[in-house]
This record gives C-alpha cells, structure tokens and sequence, in this order.
C-alpha cells in the first residue's frame, strides 16, 4: 500500500504547525496563498516557513502574502532551497 501525497488539508495544519512552532503568527490568507502555490510535501512546508521566517526576520516584517509571493519566487529560483534575497 502507497502513501500518496498529503491533500491541502493536512498541508495547511502542518503550516499552521510550523509557524506555531517557531511563534510566528500568521493570517490565514497566508497559508490559503500558500497551499495554492506549492509543492504538496513536509520538507516543502519546512523549507517554506524557515524562509518566510528569515525573510521577515531580516526585513523586520509581518508575513503577509506579499511577502510569502516573493519568497515563493526567490525559492522557485534557487538551487536547493537555499533563501536568495538579501537584507537591504
């Protein structure tokens, strides 16, 4: 028996997850934003909320979908999952 890929609902609790466990508050259009953009995996989800965070982080921001579109970009254009934006 396979184990197939997680559906939005569970993607979106292990999001919701992530970000609690890093204290991070975040508005639900934001994980909604999330879940339609990208890939369906737990590794996806943690690379997705560790960059969000460090992106916040070092912009001294709130996530917000704006925010959550360019670090989607930056991911889709890197090499690994490593983050790509600097801190201006």
């Amino acid at each position: 028996m396979a184990v197939g890929a997680p559906d939005d609902a569970l993607i979106g609790a292990i999001l919701i997850k992530l970000f609690g466990d890093r204290q991070l508050r975040v508005d639900g259009g934001v994980v909604t934003f999330l879940l339609a953009r990208m890939e369906r995996s737990f590794d996806a989800a943690r690379r997705v909320v560790a960059a969000l965070d460090a992106a916040a982080l070092a912009a001294r921001r709130d996530i917000t979908v704006p925010l959550a579109r360019d670090v989607l970009s930056q991911l889709e254009q890197t090499t690994e999952g490593e983050p790509a934006w600097t801190s201006d």
